[in-house]
């Protein structure tokens, strides 16, 4: 009885999960056919085309809902995959990312940046663009 009871409720809670998986992952946010064709090769160049870009800190101003990081880092994401360069989302942790320290403002939570490789090097980009900077992370040889 006992383990009946236990097996229905890991099914309810796996149904429970897959809902949620569902209702988060509905839609590709990038197009999984995209193919990275360019590189940047200096901070310079990649900061060069990040300010062609025209980012402000209104990311939809018809919406509602709260601009924060991870809507930025997506739009940075997004709008550089569109045009062939490799960018990746950057989660850290209380202001630390592959152990190197990014944020020593105190915050204390999860932050969303970006992860992108200029000449070799990977940059943690902080893609806001009133807290537009880079972060050296690690050499890509």
């Amino acid at each position: 009885m006992k383990r009946r009871l236990f097996n229905s409720v890991l099914v309810g809670l796996a149904v429970l999960l897959a809902s949620i998986c569902s209702m988060i992952v509905q839609r590709p946010l990038v197009d999984a056919n995209v193919f990275i064709t360019r590189q940047w090769d200096s901070i310079e160049q990649f900061t060069y085309w990040y300010n062609q870009q025209g980012f402000t800190d209104e990311i939809d101003p018809t919406s509602a809902e709260k601009v924060d990081c991870d809507d930025y880092a997506l739009r940075l994401q997004t709008r550089a995959m569109s045009q062939g360069y490799a960018v990746s989302i950057a989660l850290s942790w209380q202001g630390i990312y592959y152990g190197v320290i990014v944020d020593d403002s105190g915050w204390k939570r999860g932050h969303a940046a970006c992860l992108v490789d200029i000449g070799g090097m990977y940059y943690y980009v902080e893609p806001a663009p009133t807290q537009f900077s880079l972060i050296a992370i690690a050499s890509r040889d």
